[in-house]
């Protein structure tokens, strides 16, 4: 991918800010988010410019985690209110087969129905599954990998600059 962000003056106009000293939580927050469109050699010059780095590298890992929170609620939030239609659907299918001049032939349509949105909470059951597995597989990758790469560039720049 592309970077988008190419100098550090694109990153703080991008922010809002004029100075690193200006980055406050929520704007380290949308840093964060642009990090993987920052070239590499610009981030790595801006961390360098955070006055604690472990600090703010710990900030950083709370703030993705609370993305991926924010996420799961959202999903979380989804899924029910899925099931919650199709538990709807579920119940007055019930009630239409319970009314007394029902014929055989509608009763085995509405219960055909039942057992089709059966399937349907199913595959939506599995596919949040799947969801919460991906996020729980990546989640972490990309925290500790982009504090990986931002840690090991700027343990590289200090060590260059202290032997070169």
């Amino acid at each position: 991918m592309a970077n988008t962000y190419l100098t550090e003056s694109q990153v703080k106009a991008q922010l809002g800010i004029t100075d690193w000293r200006q980055l406050s939580k929520d704007k380290l927050m949308n840093f964060v988010s642009i990090l993987p469109n920052v070239n590499d050699e610009v981030a790595i010059k801006i961390i360098e410019q955070f006055p604690e780095f472990s600090k703010t590298a710990s900030t950083m890992v709370d703030i993705v985690r609370q993305q991926c929170d924010n996420i799961l609620s959202q999903n979380g939030a989804c899924v029910d209110l899925s099931i919650s239609a199709y538990r709807k659907i579920l119940e007055d299918f019930s009630r239409m087969m319970q009314l007394p001049d029902i014929s055989e032939q509608q009763v085995k349509y509405f219960a055909d129905k039942m057992v089709e949105i059966a399937r349907y909470i199913d595959a939506k059951d599995t596919e949040n599954k799947q969801f919460l597995a991906f996020l729980a597989d990546n989640a972490g990758k990309v925290a500790l990998g982009a504090l990986g790469i931002i840690g090991g560039g700027f343990l590289a720049y200090k060590l260059y600059d202290e032997y070169f």
